[in-house]
């Protein structure tokens, strides 16, 4: 149904498991995922372009221009909290010392990439987060522990393997992509009590009669 995608990280980072996916803070990466032919297909989320090999040797590279998305203030404290306290942690478990990297104050352009068995790429962009509160008693609950209001609409872009534009996608919160074919989404989404359910999407034109 799906390839899955491996990353190498510059730096020294951490990584949240949340409802919805684990979220890494704007970690420059470099990618990788296997297209439906068995090709590498490789980027760095430094810009917005990404590297497919093709049948005669030729290697085709796709860019698309994008705005780059600052990190709102609250949004930014909230990070460094985290990154704060995961620099606290480490040696107290490990006996070492580590000193995470900065949060950055603007986002790479995307976050993930992935090939599905039709050979299309979808690229997971970083956006604007928007303001979601913890509730008051699960914040009471995790006390001194940080906490994150600020959350991304889970929005991917979707790309042809001869590398066109498709479409832009956006899932629901809560909503992790896990495979694609056709017009159809297979995704995990966290219920309201930390439930998980496997959920079906059916992507339809945005004129479809």
């Amino acid at each position: 149904m799906g390839r899955e995608s491996t990353t190498t990280s510059i730096g020294s980072s951490f990584v949240l498991a949340l409802a919805g996916g684990h979220l890494a803070p704007f970690t420059v990466e470099t990618m990788h995922t296997i297209g439906s032919a068995g090709e590498l297909i490789t980027a760095s989320n430094s810009e917005y372009a990404f590297h497919r090999p093709l049948p005669d040797g030729r290697v085709l590279r796709v860019e698309r221009d994008y705005q780059p998305i600052e990190l709102g203030a609250e949004e930014h404290r909230q990070w460094e909290a985290y990154r704060r306290h995961f620099g606290d942690l480490v040696p107290a478990t490990r006996g070492v010392e580590e000193e995470f990297d900065r949060i950055p104050r603007v986002k790479p352009a995307f976050r993930r990439i992935w090939s599905d068995a039709e050979g299309r790429l979808w690229i997971h962009r970083y956006k604007e987060a928007v303001y979601r509160p913890v509730p008051e008693d699960v914040r009471r609950e995790r006390g001194d522990r940080p906490v994150l209001d600020w959350r991304e609409p889970t929005v991917y872009d979707l790309f042809a393997p001869d590398g066109s534009y498709l479409a832009e996608i956006t899932l629901p919160p809560r909503t992790g992509f896990r495979a694609a074919s056709g017009r159809h989404i297979w995704a995990q989404q966290a219920g309201e009590f930390g439930e998980v359910y496997i959920v079906h999407f059916r992507i339809e034109a945005p004129n479809a009669p």
